[in-house]
């Protein structure tokens, strides 16, 4: 778990970076204009779910390994509520928050990342607790 944790604090900058030259780039694609100019935007708040996203996937790579799926299956589910739910307020301006547009939607999507890693951060120290309960040793 710790080794993947640093693992994902030095692959989530790089994937900051190629988003980052995804959107300073993203005129010399040949994308239609109209789109390039809702993409953008998009990519620059998403890269900001990057962090999120690697110390999810190595939390969900840890449980899966100890054979603990049902907390991934529950994060996976609830995040796509989240998600919805976020978009919902934030593409569309609802409940007093600013109308984002496509924007909303790339903060939507970083606030369910966030979400996601800190539901299965928290299944992981659940897990170490039941583990230190039921050997008599330390928590790690």
């Amino acid at each position: 778990l710790h080794q993947a944790l640093i693992l994902a604090m030095s692959v989530a900058p790089i994937v900051m970076l190629l988003t980052a030259t995804a959107y300073w780039t993203i005129g010399r694609w040949g994308v239609n204009p109209e789109i390039a100019s809702l993409a953008q935007p998009y990519l620059a708040v998403i890269a900001l779910g990057a962090f999120p996203l690697m110390f999810y996937a190595a939390f969900r790579r840890y449980l899966q390994g100890l054979h603990i799926v049902t907390p991934v299956m529950w994060a996976l589910v609830t995040a796509n509520l989240v998600n919805a739910a976020f978009n919902a307020v934030l593409i569309y301006g609802r409940l007093g928050a600013p109308r984002l547009g496509v924007t909303g939607s790339a903060w939507a999507t970083c606030l369910a990342r966030a979400y996601m890693a800190a539901f299965l951060g928290m299944a992981v120290l659940r897990e170490h607790r039941f583990l230190s309960l039921s050997t008599g040793m330390a928590e790690p």
